[in-house]
This record gives structure tokens, C-alpha cells and sequence, in this order.
């Protein structure tokens, strides 16, 4: 099981995660029996890999990750995943003893991957997991290659497949229904919101941090409402939004300008006076043709 203080850290840095986090912990804990696979699914953006590769560095477990959009075929894949493995087990130096450093089937993986897992430093592991993020859009992969990859982890006792897809899978789309599924939907706009506040807002030279503290829940709650909405999904552009506008919504307090009726500068009297920047782009209307006669 994952320790509090790890699993607090790990929320801290990414958060909105907690339950996820919880069942991978679960899962892939060291003093506990795993399952031979497990479907981790989500869109882009929703941090799946992030949190389980922090999981399994906090676990402490024996791991390898492999990024299947790297590989250019099937086979290709195959051997990266070899050679992740003996990296992760420190038997990188000692390749030739295992197929060459070369892979052609599942099949021979299977045997590969048994006899790096019993020569790890003289002593059988345990546990190892392996990872195939976005597994779901490797190129050039046949129809088989998922069904038969998951299945590692039934002729191997001391490994478990972790299969990371981009979208959600299909009914026993591998043709067995004791595999868990962890799903990471999209974040809500609530959760979005927390995860931008959980940051102080970007500095910017002459604003009193007071004033931000007040002002920044308030934009980063409206650029949401008006900019980001269905893509709130990429927490990644919904701060590069907020990074890039708050700095021009807080200029007129920067610049010391007079808010109107003399009073001081609220949210409401910056986003009327900023309402081009949270204002969506219009369509523009073409000019109309004259039909020629």
C-alpha cells in the first residue's frame, strides 16, 4: 500500500487524482498480489501516466515504461520492451545473453522477459510491472498484438501488464472480463479550476499581491467559462491561457489608471474594461459577391 505521506505528495502535485491514485496503489502495491493486467483509460490530458509513474516510483516497484507512439512496428515494440525491461532490472550490460537485444514475436517475449525476471542479480523478482503507455495507437500492430501483449502477465506469475489507452475500450476488448479498469475522466470545471489555483498566479511587477490573491480565483473561474470550456480536459492550455492574459486583465492597475467613478479597480469593473480579451473570437462575415449577370 501507498504511504500517507506519498500519497498526500502526490496529490499536492497532481490533484483531482486522489481515487485513481488510491486504486492503482492498490493494485500494484508490493505486499499484495496483482492482477496479470490492468486497462488504465482516459483521454489525452488527464494525467494517467504522470500518476503511474509517480505510483510505482513511490511503491518502489521494479517497473519499466514504454511509449508505444516511440515505436515504429509491432516489432520494434517487442524489443524496446526487452530492453526497457533489462534496464529497469540492471542486466542492460548483459543483452547478449538475452536473444541478442532482439525480439521477433510475443511468443520469444515471453521467454525473454521469464529468464530476465529469474536473473535479476541472482535472485527471482518478485514483482515487475510493465508499462505500454498509449498502446491503443501503436502503429503497424496486428489486430493481436494487444490481446497477446496482455496476456504476458498470465504465463508470467511475477509480472503485471499495465495497458494505458487514449480512449475508452470496448467490451472485453480483450476477450477477458477479469481484467480492472481505472478510468480518468475528463476534469470538471471545478476540478480544472482547483488545479490552476493550486499555483499562485503569475507574477506580474507592480501588482500588489493582495490584489492578485483576490482577483486571480475570480479570472482564472471566468477564462474558463469563456475560452476553455469543453477543452478543459488540457490543463496544459488552460494555464497557458491564464498565464498569457492575466498580466494584460490586471494592466490598468499596473498602469494606475482611474476606474470608472473614481472608484478602485474591482473584477467586475476589469472584465468589463477587459471584456475583448474573454470575449470567443466571432466568425467574420465575408463580403457578399455580386452575382454576374
Amino acid at each position: 500500500m501507498l504511504r500517507a505521506d506519498n500519497l498526500r505528495s502526490i496529490s499536492q502535485r497532481w490533484p483531482c487524482r486522489e481515487v485513481q491514485t488510491r486504486q492503482l496503489a492498490c493494485l500494484l502495491g508490493s505486499g499484495i498480489s496483482s492482477p496479470s493486467t490492468v486497462v488504465v483509460h482516459g483521454i489525452s490530458a488527464t494525467c494517467k501516466s504522470t500518476i503511474v509513474r509517480a505510483v510505482l516510483s513511490a511503491l518502489a516497484v521494479p517497473h519499466a515504461i514504454v511509449r508505444s507512439t516511440e515505436c515504429i512496428t509491432g516489432r520494434h515494440l517487442l524489443t524496446k520492451i526487452l530492453w526497457a525491461t533489462l534496464e529497469a532490472l540492471g542486466l542492460k550490460d548483459e543483452w547478449e545473453k538475452f536473444g541478442k537485444g532482439r525480439c521477433e514475436h510475443v511468443s520469444m517475449l515471453a521467454v525473454l522477459l521469464s529468464e530476465c525476471l529469474a536473473s535479476n542479480a541472482g535472485k527471482k523478482t518478485e514483482k515487475f510491472v510493465l508499462v505500454l503507455d498509449e498502446i491503443d495507437r501503436q502503429r503497424e500492430a496486428p489486430q493481436t498484438l494487444l490481446a497477446a501483449l496482455a496476456r504476458l502477465g498470465e504465463v508470467i506469475p511475477s509480472l503485471c501488464v499495465v495497458l494505458i489507452l487514449s480512449s475508452t475500450p470496448r467490451p472485453l476488448f480483450l476477450q477477458s472480463a477479469a481484467v480492472p479498469h481505472i478510468s480518468f475522466p475528463p476534469y470538471t470545471r471545478k476540478e480544472a479550476t482547483a488545479i490552476i489555483l493550486n499555483s499562485e498566479s503569475p507574477p506580474v511587477y507592480g501588482l500588489p499581491q493582495e490584489t492578485a490573491a483576490k482577483l486571480y480565483p475570480h479570472f482564472v473561474s471566468a477564462v474558463y467559462d469563456s475560452l476553455v470550456g469543453p477543452t478543459a480536459s488540457s490543463i496544459p492550455i488552460f494555464r497557458s491561457i491564464c498565464e498569457k492574459l492575466w498580466p494584460q486583465f490586471v494592466s490598468p492597475i499596473v498602469a494606475g489608471e482611474t476606474a470608472p467613478g473614481g472608484n478602485e479597480w474591482d473584477f467586475s469593473r476589469l472584465l468589463v474594461k477587459n471584456r475583448a480579451l474573454t470575449l470567443p473570437p466571432r466568425p467574420t462575415a465575408s463580403a457578399p459577391t455580386s452575382n454576374p449577370r
